[in-house]
């Protein structure tokens, strides 16, 4: 099975401002954390089609329904989801079913003998040390068929399996691309 690393589609980028910053001091929705409660954020989009996907340099997972139901299509349940205020450039609400999404699935399967990683060498810890990605390699054994899930040691990249990259792809979902995690670079 081939897996894939999401990246965003920056044609659709139109996300102007939100307002995680200031709601989510010291929260951080990239490492695969549970959260009890988070305050409902503020996004802020240009006139127009909004994506399936709302690209953004965080790298949060702003997710409409249509991904969602592709998700829990394939029994993923491994998220927590977060509603979230859609605004267009006139501070108007817009109607959207985006949802913040943290996925909570975390997978240690970077095969480290094939893989060309930056390391710090003075950290001790071999999950934290990972600088950057200059070659990646998984190890599919210890991976152990998981559909969605965030690259323990890198958990800003999300892994995704090929059937459901399949899926999404067949419904058109916009604002998304995927990479061959085989070869992948940061």
């Amino acid at each position: 099975m081939n897996y894939y690393i999401l990246e965003f589609d920056d044609k659709y980028n139109c996300l102007i401002e939100d307002d995680v910053p200031f709601v989510f001091e010291g929260i951080s929705m990239n490492l695969g954390l549970f959260y009890d409660n988070l305050p409902r954020i503020k996004v802020k989009v240009k006139e127009g089609t909004i994506p399936n996907s709302i690209p953004n340099q965080r790298r949060y997972l702003y997710f409409d329904k249509k991904i969602l139901k592709v998700l829990e299509s394939y029994d993923f349940s491994m998220y927590q989801s977060f509603d979230i205020d859609v605004f267009n450039e006139k501070e108007k609400k817009v109607n959207s079913s985006h949802q913040l999404i943290n996925i909570l699935n975390v997978v240690q399967c970077i095969d480290r003998e094939e893989s060309v990683l930056v390391v710090d060498e003075e950290e001790e810890d071999d999950d934290l040390n990972i600088e950057d990605i200059l070659h990646l390699k998984l190890d599919e054994s210890k991976i152990d068929g998981e559909v969605v899930f965030r690259l323990g040691g890198f958990e800003t990249l999300l892994v995704f399996r090929e059937d459901i990259v399949k899926s999404l792809e067949d419904l058109n979902c916009t604002g998304m691309q995927f990479i061959n995690a085989n070869g992948y670079k940061v």
